[in-house]
């Protein structure tokens, strides 16, 4: 089965077409198998698993699959619920200690916008602090038994200059802590009026400042921009749109949408994402006011063929031509653009890829080319250790 009839086979199964999804199966022959694999790819085990509850499609897939979809599926909601209390427990230890912050995906976008937590995946907790506010957090978590996954490259403001979070772990919780969406030299996204504008959201009794329903879009834009780039993004992504704008695109005001994507520099990349998830599921006719918005802005879309369109979403990550496609899609120049890229990768390393990072340390060393070690505060987060995530 091509990337196309798995594509058309998840949209039908989406909206609620599960006779059409049957009839496509049983008459696809060894599709279903190439389906699973379409599946576990684009990491929608879960979700799919709770679409196919009661739908006819289930008779033309391999009951075996079926079966181990139903167990990986018992075991990540079980994973989540861990999550979900952990969740609970940070809230309580960073409301105590006086900080602020704005949950992002995970618990808050399966349950509010997917209907449960048992309904989409996700495997770590994402939260939103103010820049600010990073060094007393990381603080906090490191005295709560978190160890930091990420570390500081020459110093803590060039670092936070040129990445967008850092990682923290302890058994089987991580956490992302964030203070901005996403680093990139073109971006001037408000964070003022995110933090003006957040909502409150309750969950299973525990309230929540969460993201406006504005930012929710845009995160979720400039999430799978980025995951494009990268030549790490999955149709999970795409997915989580849907269901977002499901909820709340009738509510949104288009006009000043655009007003702000503009004045924010991400405007190019926020229709031309929304023309891509189109493309994908088409589902025009589901969001008119949305539809309407983004063809009036067709000439600043970068139009992606549908003969690429696996190319784009199943890359190797890091692949150059990914890199090269969204290099159209900021408003500087790519001379610029790669300039940003060069001069940024050391500190994308050291905090993503602390592993690769280590491996680099310890060959300097080797060759003499060393940088001591910056001096540290007591309970500053440089001294604790970092393991891999």
């Amino acid at each position: 089965m091509s990337f196309q009839q798995n594509l058309a086979l998840l949209s039908l199964l989406l909206k609620g077409n599960h006779d059409a999804a049957a009839e496509l199966l049983r008459h696809g022959g060894s599709r279903s198998d190439d389906f699973v694999r379409f599946v576990e790819q684009h990491w929608l085990q879960l979700f799919v698993c709770s679409l196919l509850k009661g739908s006819p499609a289930r008779e033309w897939l391999p009951p075996k699959w079926l079966v181990e979809l139903k167990t990986h599926s018992l075991q990540q909601w079980a994973a989540q619920e861990r999550l979900v209390r952990e969740l609970f427990r940070l809230s309580t230890l960073l409301k105590a200690a006086g900080h602020e912050f704005i949950l992002l995906k995970g618990p808050y976008l399966a349950e509010r916008f997917f209907g449960g937590i048992d309904r989409r995946a996700f495997s770590d907790l994402d939260i939103l602090i103010r820049r600010e506010d990073l060094a007393a957090v990381e603080r906090v978590l490191c005295a709560s038994g978190f160890v930091t996954n990420s570390s500081i490259l020459l110093s803590r403001r060039l670092t936070t200059y040129f990445t967008h979070s850092f990682d923290f772990v302890k058994p089987n919780v991580s956490v992302d802590l964030h203070w901005r969406f996403s680093a990139q030299l073109t971006h001037r996204l408000d964070y003022q009026a995110i933090w003006q504008q957040k909502q409150i959201f309750t969950l299973r009794g525990h309230r929540f400042w969460v993201l406006p329903d504005e930012y929710e879009i845009v995160f979720n834009l400039v999430s799978i921009f980025k995951d494009l780039e990268m030549g790490i993004a999955r149709l999970r992504s795409f997915i989580d749109l849907y269901f977002i704008l499901s909820r709340v695109s009738d509510q949104l005001d288009w006009e000043a949408f655009l007003e702000h994507r503009k004045r924010e520099k991400v405007l190019r990349i926020s229709v031309s994402m929304l023309d891509l998830f189109f493309e994908l599921f088409d589902c025009r006719d589901e969001f008119p006011k949305v539809a309407t918005m983004v063809a009036r802005e067709q000439r600043r879309i970068k139009v992606v063929p549908v003969k690429h369109y696996r190319a784009l979403m199943e890359a190797v990550p890091g692949a150059a031509r990914n890199k090269i496609w969204a290099s159209d899609l900021y408003e500087y120049s790519r001379f610029t653009l790669f300039l940003w890229w060069v001069v940024g990768l050391p500190f994308r390393i050291a905090v993503y890829h602390p592993d690769k990072y280590a491996r680099i340390k310890r060959r300097m060393s080797w060759m003499g080319f060393a940088r001591p070690e910056r001096s540290v505060e007591p309970g500053d987060p440089a001294q604790v250790h970092r393991p891999t995530k």
